[in-house]
């Protein structure tokens, strides 16, 4: 499926959405966010987040967890956390094929990964702005982390796109059958 962000229709909020297994893609209007964009080839996106909703039981059903591969590994972090300053645009991406059994695989990696304090992974993602790279999950960066819990969890890539290869976050809506679409917020709690 090959995704046009531009077109992907705008959702005032969006909380509702978030479920386990989809990803958050940001476009951050920042030095960072325009790099990375611009080293991928002008992308439409530049960071991945992938979305682990936790029990009611342990936080309130309102909060939506992301599990988030950033500079010092994975890191859980709220979606409201990005309209606390956050410049630039967020869409949703979630896969065909969520079901719950699909969701418990995807939070069981991805916890498992943090709880272990698996690093970021900087020489990857160096190389990754050349070009694709294998996937290897001993150290992650963001695409690659939401790529594998989703393959870990049963979520099969496009018959076209590449296998074994980490994607880059812009790959995520193409790689993987799904719907896109643009959040807008603000995503704050009562």
């Amino acid at each position: 499926m090959i995704v046009n962000p531009i077109k992907a229709p705008y959702l005032q909020g969006g909380r509702e959405l978030c479920v386990t297994g989809s990803c958050v893609l940001t476009a951050s209007d920042d030095l960072l966010g325009n790099a990375i964009r611009l080293f991928e080839g002008h992308s439409w996106c530049s960071h991945a987040a992938p979305v682990v909703r936790m029990p009611a039981e342990l936080m309130s059903a309102e909060r939506v967890t992301l599990l988030e591969a950033l500079e010092h590994g994975l890191t859980p972090t709220y979606l409201s956390h990005y309209f606390t300053g956050f410049k630039g645009r967020l869409f949703l991406f979630t896969p065909k094929g969520i079901s719950p059994d699909v969701q418990v695989r995807f939070s069981a990696w991805l916890l498992d990964k943090t709880f272990a304090q698996t690093k970021y992974d900087y020489v990857a993602l160096g190389r990754q702005v050349a070009g694709h790279v294998q996937e290897d999950d001993a150290s992650l960066f963001c695409s690659e982390a939401w790529g594998m819990a989703a393959e870990f969890a049963g979520l099969s890539r496009a018959p076209d796109a590449p296998q074994g290869v980490a994607p880059q976050p812009p790959d995520i809506a193409t790689w993987w059958p799904g719907d896109l679409v643009e959040l807008v917020g603000p995503f704050t709690t009562n």
